[in-house]
């Protein structure tokens, strides 16, 4: 996808070798926004689009801080996260648990979030053993981003995301 997004683009011969049945590559915006829609439809969960690479700087900050060699992964999103977080994340529930519902919009933030971090921390591992990273990031709410490594396919894979609405307090000054 575009720089303005912050990631690391795919070359021509990358992008071949990278395309298959399984595998989509997001060019822009609305290639994102076509995935999210067409999910909706797909009954496989094996298909997988895939945002641009972890930029270097963002590689050596997490190596250096959280001891986990991700250089050259791919940022993937696969359909079973996009169907979990719209099942879970994105109806009116969030608010009784202090969050706000994830709009389809807000996928496109996910590799801002990812190479524009406020703060990354160790959230553990998941069931299969992978390591599991999470991506806070305040934009106008405060985004969470979970992702696990899946070396296979050097890919740094969505597990979910959801979001929490920001408080601002008002200090109210005597005049």
């Amino acid at each position: 996808m575009k720089d303005k997004i912050n990631v690391k683009p795919y070359s021509d011969e990358e992008i071949l070798f990278l395309t298959t049945g399984k595998v989509t590559i997001a060019k822009s915006e609305i290639n994102v926004i076509n995935f999210i829609n067409e999910t909706y439809k797909l009954k496989s969960t094996n298909k997988k689009l895939y945002l641009g690479m972890l930029k270097d700087d963002v590689y050596l900050n997490i190596h250096n801080k959280l001891k986990i060699n991700i250089k050259n992964y791919n940022i993937s999103l696969k359909v079973d996260a996009v169907k979990h977080i719209l099942k879970h994340h994105s109806n009116d529930k969030e608010y009784l648990r202090g969050q706000v519902p994830i709009e389809n919009n807000d996928f496109l933030l996910i590799p801002l979030i990812i190479n524009n971090y406020d703060e990354v921390y160790n959230s553990g591992t998941t069931k299969d053993g992978k390591p599991s990273i999470t991506f806070k990031k305040q934009i106008e709410d405060t985004y969470y981003l979970v992702t696990y490594i899946s070396d296979k396919n050097r890919n740094l894979e969505i597990q979910t995301m959801y979001k929490k609405r920001n408080h601002s307090l008002c200090l109210i000054q005597d005049s």
